[in-house]
């Protein structure tokens, strides 16, 4: 299984610049991107995971902003230990927190939709100009 693992880790960094290499040689770009990232696992790896803490860190400050009323459902969930009716009972209260975050009449809901949506297109920024930057620097280009 740890095998397996790996090699899925390996296989998706040779593929990660795909999008970057498509943009820059106008083509599919899994030959660009398998080429350019030989080598380069290891650097891969710890640039990707630098994104990632990043990206968890933005991620972490957006649920706290979008859905903290959730995090109180969590001592009461471990309270409620073995207890099926109990966790049932939580688990509704929770979805009708959930529902409640896309009701439109609810005060809060723009703001809220506002915050998802700067949230979820910073992301992808962040994704996109970090892959677009490890393919210059893999594949050697110049800025033209």
């Amino acid at each position: 299984m740890i095998a397996f693992v790996v090699a899925m880790i390996w296989f998706s960094l040779r593929l990660s610049l795909i999008f970057p290499a498509s943009v820059s040689e106008r083509t599919v770009g899994v030959v660009q991107s398998w080429n350019a990232t030989k080598g380069a696992a290891w650097s891969l790896f710890f640039y990707w995971f630098l994104w990632m803490m990043v990206l968890a860190f933005l991620g972490g400050a957006y649920a706290v902003f979008s859905a903290g009323d959730m995090f109180s459902y969590i001592p009461e969930m471990i309270a409620a230990g073995g207890d099926e009716a109990a966790i049932a009972e939580i688990e509704q209260r929770m979805l009708e927190a959930q529902m409640g975050m896309f009701d439109r009449s609810r005060p809060g809901f723009w703001v809220h939709a506002g915050a998802t949506y700067i949230y979820m297109m910073l992301n992808m920024v962040l994704w996109s100009a970090a892959a677009g930057v490890a393919w210059r620097y893999l594949a050697g280009e110049e800025r033209a």
